[in-house]
């Protein structure tokens, strides 16, 4: 205990002054020439009563204890006189190596003493340089916060002002490394065992404007960024702080799971036909965390690539109207899209284009670019004049939606198959023809 330090530390200083009278009283014997018998009478001797008992006595000395002690002291006293009726009978002066020894001895003794007398007493030690102002406005901002969400804290008000300073850590980095340990050491402690279900930490009563400030201040210091290392970058992975286009805050533990937008991309377009469980991996447009979130490995993305890793693999679940913000999107941003060999690619092989469903119905279904037929070419026009559901319908039937589809696979030739399709056809109506005669 701290209290034992205390004591011990009193203890040895004493000893260390009674050392220091005995070699300053045994100069002044060799300097005056005193005789053995009045050194005995003049010496300072070791009592043991003197010394703080309540550290040094923690249970009563036995007798046998106290007459080792008292043998040792009259040893102790009888060896200092023995060498100083020594020195005098051989009538030696102050400048013999004994001598020489007890000088340096003192200069020693005087030095240590100046350093325990420096300006401190008992223990304490000299005050921590921090390189940061910890009373500023924006440590009792995320003070505030940390208050809020119930983050647990050590209340100062227990300690004094010096003994806060040497809880802190010392440097900036230090602060963002603590308070993002002590949240993830929450989230896993109450995200396990007999805690699973429940949080410690309240997230959802932070504004949006705090999870910005709590991110500003884990990643930056006056504007200027903090040298985060890589486990530090895990460490913040697995707060949910991140806001997405869903207006949601999520963690970002898996790699590849979230991204941002490339600043092509308008956000409201992508928001309107992406799938709510595909907007929560969609990171909020934030410029000030570009370079943060490029520490984070999270990728940026064209809408190009969105389409094709995301959207089209899972338009046929789409609601309808989702399906017709992604074709609004398609061929709004043709120019820009058909750079993609990938999204090409994909389109040839989604079911997105609109014709006719036929036999007398006004509905539509989305098949594939390949199944239909290009109703400019006036051969294919005049095989099928009767069959719309041959043809793309309604947006796709624009000069703008034929140009996008024939990049994509829309059959604009009469091949082989094509003829041989047309003479099947012919033959089948032909048959019906004659069997209506027959009737």
């Amino acid at each position: 205990p701290k209290a034992w330090d205390r004591e011990l530390f009193a203890y040895l200083h004493q000893m260390y002054q009674r050392a220091k009278d005995v070699a300053n009283e045994k100069n002044r014997i060799h300097a005056t020439h005193l005789d053995a018998d009045s050194y005995q009478s003049n010496a300072p001797k070791y009592n043991a009563s003197s010394i703080d008992e309540t550290f040094w006595h923690m249970g009563e000395q036995s007798d046998e204890e106290r007459e080792d002690e008292s043998l040792d002291k009259d040893t102790f006293e009888d060896a200092i006189c023995d060498d100083t009726s020594s020195n005098i009978a051989n009538d030696q002066t102050p400048s013999t190596n004994n001598d020489i020894e007890d000088d340096d001895m003192n200069d020693d003794l005087n030095a240590a003493d100046a350093n325990i007398d420096d300006g401190r007493e008992g223990d304490e030690l000299p005050p921590q340089i921090i390189g940061y102002e910890p009373n500023c406005d924006s440590f009792q901002e995320m003070y505030n916060i940390l208050l809020s969400i119930k983050c647990p804290l050590l209340d100062a008000s227990y300690f004094e002002d010096e003994k806060v300073k040497g809880l802190l850590p010392v440097d900036r980095l230090g602060v963002s490394r603590t308070i993002m340990n002590t949240l993830n050491q929450c989230i896993n402690y109450w995200s396990s065992g007999i805690h699973q279900g429940s949080s410690r930490i309240m997230w959802s009563v932070m504004t949006p404007d705090d999870f910005d400030n709590f991110l500003v201040f884990l990643s930056s210091h006056e504007r200027n960024r903090l040298s985060l290392m890589i486990s530090d970058l895990n460490l913040m992975k697995h707060l949910p702080i991140f806001e997405t286009i869903a207006g949601n805050h999520v963690s970002i533990e898996e790699r590849d799971e979230n991204f941002t937008l490339d600043a092509s991309v308008e956000t409201s377009s992508v928001a309107a036909y992406l799938p709510l469980s595909l907007q929560t991996k969609v990171l909020a447009d934030k410029p000030q965390f570009k370079d943060l979130f490029e520490d984070l490995n999270i990728q940026t993305l064209n809408e190009a690539t969105i389409l094709q890793r995301f959207v089209l693999k899972e338009f046929a679940n789409m609601p309808t109207a989702q399906k017709e913000a992604v074709i609004k999107s398609i061929l709004e941003k043709w120019e820009i899209l058909r750079l993609s060999d990938g999204l090409i690619d994909v389109l040839k092989n989604t079911a997105f284009v609109k014709r006719q469903q036929g036999d007398g119905y006004n509905d539509v279904v989305y098949v594939k670019p390949g199944q239909l037929y290009d109703p400019r070419n006036e051969l294919l026009r005049t095989m099928f004049n009767k069959e719309l559901n041959m043809f793309p319908a309604e947006e796709f039937s624009t000069t703008e939606g034929l140009q996008m589809l024939e990049s994509v696979g829309l059959q604009t030739q009469v091949d082989k198959d094509t003829f041989f399709e047309v003479c099947l056809d012919c033959r089948e109506r032909t048959r019906c023809t004659k069997s209506s005669e027959t009737i």
